[in-house]
Formats: structure tokens, C-alpha cells, sequence
């Protein structure tokens, strides 16, 4: 499955200024956890050939200390305009099941 998207992008987190969890996985947290939400409005952008523009997904995530570590907890929250087929295919983007950082 193949997938492009291009859009903004807002992130808050439990770190005191700037996440910088998510400029590299491998930087701790401020404190013993990191919860974060991310925001992605799609301008344009296609899952597997299914147009996902205008959606908004929004993944929000908890992990240890440092990231790359694994053992998150994640949910994804989809823009309520997404069609059925646009919110599986978004899902397994921002699940984590198509590769990538998520």
C-alpha cells in the first residue's frame, strides 16, 4: 500500500516547550512519559489510491520516556467527514501498519 500526503501539522505534548520526542524518537522526555497529540490537516494526498484530501486525523499518543522504546498507547482520532474506506486507509497510516514513524 502506498500513500503520500501534504498538509499542516500542530503537536502538543506534556514537555515543558517543544516535544523533542518527536524531532527524534531516541530524545527523552522531560519527565518519565511522554503524551502528545499531533494534528494533520491534509491538504492533498492519496492512501492506496484513495483521495484523503480536506480530512483531518489527529493520533494521540502516550509512551515511556523515550519513544523508541516502544509500548505506546495510541488512538486516532478521524475527521467525522471521512468516509468509511478514507478512515481504514488513514488508520493504517496513522496506526503505524503501512511503516513510517507512527
Amino acid at each position: 500500500m502506498a500513500w503520500s500526503i501534504e498538509g499542516r501539522y500542530f503537536e502538543n505534548c506534556s514537555c515543558e516547550v517543544v516535544c523533542p520526542c518527536t524531532a527524534s524518537l531516541a530524545l527523552g522526555a522531560d519527565y518519565d512519559y511522554c503524551r502528545v497529540a499531533l494534528v494533520f490537516h491534509i491538504d492533498s494526498g492519496e492512501v492506496d489510491g484513495v483521495d484523503v484530501s480536506g480530512l483531518t486525523v489527529v493520533p494521540v499518543a502516550e509512551s515511556g520516556k523515550y519513544m523508541h522504546e516502544g509500548n505506546w498507547r495510541l488512538g486516532v482520532l478521524m475527521d467525522e467527514t471521512a468516509s468509511d474506506e478514507q478512515a481504514e486507509k488513514l488508520g493504517a497510516v496513522f496506526g503505524g501498519q503501512l511503516g513510517g514513524p507512527m
